[in-house]
């Protein structure tokens, strides 16, 4: 019945989110784990393995594909698996195993998805949360330094900070938790995640933490390794494509790269090089 077809895996795919979404997720599971194994029957057997010509890998966006290219610089051809969405079946299949209370087998799903999207933020965090779950918190750290390097929005670099902020908790490092907190805040206005953080460590310590200032938090960030903001790899990536395209007139993928520069930085140069483009009319 499973085609190797691109809309078929995806109808299966969506099949399984909604019932994953409705609470059905033993109905999830049996429309999804046959996929699943099907799909790695054909990984098995030769499909999309690397070659001497070329390395597979699925890419979310624009930027995760050209930050993948630029920093790694691979020596062979970066292909797309045929559009097959292996990395999305792969987090999906984590994500209802985590529901299911297979926390282990999770983890190892999720880690094939990381293999494949290894720039994807919302793929690296979703795998970041098994190691929390089963009580790592140093990989839980550890993988979580490793996303601050690819946080391309603010709503991600906000959960990178979250995710520290949570590190520091377990180690009951209040101050640094709270520092890492209050950058998450800065980052996503609109997300109530950090300020309920803030709250417990309020309630933990009786109010008796002093909230940490800008020179605590840089002598944090020196000494456990975290960033001051976004990388600026990162930064300086969005800027130099969308300056090139910019010069060969490719005027709405420029102004998508000077906006996640812009939305990470909120540089007013930025924004008024965002503003001069011209707006092309279809």
């Amino acid at each position: 019945i499973l085609n190797n077809d691109q809309a078929s895996w995806r109808s299966t795919l969506e099949e399984a989110r909604f019932n994953h979404y409705k609470h059905n997720n033993a109905t999830a599971l049996k429309v999804l784990e046959p996929l699943v194994k099907k799909m790695e029957e054909w990984l098995n057997n030769g499909l999309f393995v690397e070659d001497a010509e070329s390395v597979y890998y699925c890419f979310g966006s624009t930027f995760e594909s050209a930050y993948y290219c630029i920093m790694n610089k691979p020596l062979k051809v970066v292909r797309s698996p045929g559009g097959l969405p292996i990395a999305d079946i792969y987090v999906e299949y984590g994500s209802l195993l985590i529901d299911l209370n297979r926390v282990p087998d999770a983890q190892i799903a999720l880690s094939k998805a990381y293999k494949w999207a290894p720039v994807s933020c919302s793929t690296a965090f979703e795998y970041a949360e098994t190691f929390k779950m089963l009580g790592d918190i140093e990989h839980f750290y550890k993988l979580t330094l490793d996303i601050f390097k690819f946080a391309y929005t603010p709503e991600y670099l906000a959960r990178c900070y979250r995710n520290a902020g949570f590190y520091f908790v377990e180690r009951k490092l209040w101050q640094e938790a709270m520092s890492c907190f209050l950058a998450s805040k800065d980052y996503d206005k609109k997300s109530i995640n950090a300020q309920s953080e803030l709250y417990y460590i309020n309630a933990e310590t009786h109010g008796k933490v002093k909230e940490p200032g800008p020179n605590e938090f840089i002598a944090y960030s020196e000494m456990y390794g975290f960033p001051l903001g976004p990388d600026r790899d990162v930064i300086g990536i969005a800027l130099a494509l969308g300056t090139q395209l910019k010069e060969q007139a490719k005027l709405d993928a420029a102004r998508y790269f000077f906006n996640i520069a812009y939305d990470l930085t909120k540089d007013e140069g930025i924004l008024k090089t965002i503003n001069q483009l011209p707006v092309v009319s279809n």
